[in-house]
C-alpha cells in the first residue's frame, strides 16, 4: 500500500481575540499582514497589526519591547520594516487557532478501490479535527468513519481520537468504509 503525502495549507492567519478599544466587544482580530517599528537608537518595539472584525479599528500585538535588531525574532530589522508578508505570516500563527481555519487540501487523487494510507504535512495548523477532515476529503458522513475506527478499518498514526486536531507528522489508514 503506497503512502500518499496530504498537504494541508491554511488560508488565513489565527485571530487574535481581545476586546476592542473602539466597539469594546472582546472580538476577533485579523492579521493586517503590517508590522509597527518604533526605534530608539539602537533599541527597537516591534507589533504586529490587527483588524477588529467588528468595526474595523487597528489594534497592535507587541512582538518586541526594547530590543537591538539581532535580538529581535529572526535577528534583523529589515523584514519588519519592509513588511515582509512570510514574517507577518509567521508571527501570526504565534497564535494557536482558536476556531478551525479554513483550509486546502493538496493530495493526489483517492484510488477508485482498495485502501488509503496518507501522512499529514502541515507547516501551520489549520486547527482542524480529524473526523471532519476524512468526512470533507473522503466524502463519507464522520458517523460511517467513526464506525470504521471503531471496527479497526480506519486507525490513526499519531493521534488518539478522531475528535482531536490534525497535525503535522500525523496519518491515517483506511482499508474500508461500509
Amino acid at each position: 500500500m503506497r503512502m500518499d503525502l496530504w498537504r494541508l495549507v491554511a488560508l488565513a492567519t489565527p485571530a487574535w481575540r481581545v476586546a476592542c478599544t473602539r466597539c469594546g466587544a472582546l472580538a476577533p482580530h485579523d492579521s493586517t499582514d503590517r508590522f509597527r517599528v518604533n526605534s530608539n537608537g539602537e533599541r527597537h518595539d516591534v507589533w504586529l497589526l490587527y483588524r477588529c472584525r467588528s468595526c474595523g479599528d487597528t489594534r497592535k500585538r507587541r512582538l518586541a519591547h526594547r530590543r537591538r535588531a539581532s535580538e529581535l525574532p529572526g535577528g534583523v530589522l529589515a523584514p519588519y520594516l519592509e513588511n515582509d508578508p512570510a514574517f507577518a505570516r509567521r508571527h501570526a500563527f504565534e497564535l494557536p487557532p482558536g476556531e478551525p481555519l479554513p483550509y486546502r487540501v493538496l493530495r493526489p487523487a483517492l484510488p477508485a478501490a482498495g485502501a488509503v494510507r496518507a501522512r499529514i504535512v502541515q507547516p501551520e495548523p489549520c486547527g482542524e479535527r480529524w473526523d471532519r477532515l476524512l468526512a470533507r476529503e473522503l466524502g463519507c458522513p464522520r458517523a460511517q468513519l467513526a464506525r470504521a475506527a471503531a471496527r479497526g478499518t480506519l486507525w490513526l498514526e499519531g493521534a488518539h481520537s478522531l475528535a482531536r486536531p490534525v497535525q503535522d507528522g500525523q496519518g491515517f489508514v483506511l482499508e474500508g468504509l461500509s
